[in-house]
């Protein structure tokens, strides 16, 4: 007996629990129907609720879209919570294109209205925009460190490069100062090792011994760099010019470009010339000719006339100058021109 009364009593329990269930249900589905009755007649607070249904999927089918709606038409109505949701669905992108800018938009509105909620939310927005900020200075203070360390670190390599680049230059300076050197010796042992016939004056020379002195004073006219501090052109075998013999008895020169003044005019001028008629007693003739390539405005002005011949005028100048020289020994020898004396040295 006692169990029946209690199987009994958990029936009726359940039953109780299904018609309670039932009822809220139906409670539910009622009041939405009557939030959308009211919401479409135009009461905002409604809209709110309809809004929150669709949001929450309360006694209807979830959809952000018709959310977003409702909380939009209830929100151009000044409910500032409907405001505030707003403000949610564009900051999140729910139902709608993520927009911060109007999310705070409609924050600040729901804050004038006087929403508490909203005030927190952007204090919040304005406190993780500080943060956002200070993170941004500190990640700018960085890169900015960091460049300069790269600066200063492209600077010590440069300056490292330079360095090597400077000890590379000074070896090679060295290693050709060293070539020059080993040349000149060579040069003055070549140029020691060829020796000036004794003068006839003193000795008769054989035809042999003349030909043989007319090749010793071509070889040492040819080997050595002539230089005059007086001579305006470079006529003889020197740096500018670059001679080769001919035949057995004649040198050819050809010379690079040189400058000189004369009066108000600056010259720009090549040289050709022919060095033969040796004699076994040092004696050669020399005849060359001027190239004028180019006459300009000079600016220090000097004598008016060279003492070799050069004049103003363009092209090869004719006719042809010559002048009689004479080796007196491996390192001098002198020329005349007109009566004019001129000392050449190597």
């Amino acid at each position: 007996m006692r169990l029946l009364l209690v199987r009994i009593l958990l029936l009726h329990i359940f039953l109780s629990a299904c018609v309670f269930s039932i009822s809220v249900s139906a409670e539910e589905f009622n009041q939405f129907k009557l939030d959308m009755m009211l919401a479409k007649r135009g009461d905002p607070v409604a809209q709110f609720y309809v809004a929150g249904d669709y949001e929450e999927g309360r006694g209807v089918r979830k959809d952000l879209l018709k959310a977003f709606d409702w909380y939009k038409t209830a929100a151009n109505k000044k409910h500032n919570g409907a405001q505030f949701k707003l403000g949610e669905f564009y900051e999140h992108g729910w139902g709608v294109k993520e927009d911060k800018d109007r999310a705070l938009f409609w924050y600040k509105k729901a804050e004038q209205n006087g929403s508490r909620r909203a005030k927190k939310h952007l204090n919040k927005l304005e406190l993780s925009k500080q943060v956002e900020a200070s993170a941004r200075v500190k990640k700018e203070l960085e890169r900015k460190r960091r460049l300069v360390a790269e600066k200063v670190k492209k600077e010590k390599q440069r300056h490292l490069a330079a360095e090597k680049a400077k000890r590379e230059r000074q070896a090679r300076h060295a290693k050709i100062r060293e070539k020059t050197r080993q040349k000149k010796a060579r040069m003055a042992k070549s140029s020691v090792a060829v020796s000036l016939p004794v003068s006839s004056k003193n000795k008769k020379l054989s035809a042999q011994d003349k030909t043989a002195a007319i090749a010793n004073y071509m070889q040492v006219l040819l080997k050595n760099k002539w230089h005059s501090k007086t001579a305006v052109a470079e006529l003889l075998p020197s740096a500018l010019n670059n001679c080769l013999k001919s035949s057995a008895k004649e040198l050819v020169c050809f010379s690079r470009k040189q400058q000189a003044v004369l009066g108000d005019s600056e010259i720009t001028f090549t040289t050709k010339s022919v060095i033969n008629s040796f004699k076994y007693n040092g004696d050669f003739n020399v005849r060359y000719y001027f190239n004028v390539l180019d006459v300009h405005a000079a600016s220090s002005p000097a004598k008016a006339v060279d003492a070799f011949g050069l004049r103003l005028e363009k092209g090869w100048q004719e006719p042809e100058q010559s002048m009689q020289c004479n080796i007196s020994n491996r390192k001098k020898l002198k020329c005349m021109r007109k009566g004019r004396n001129f000392y050449f040295q190597s």
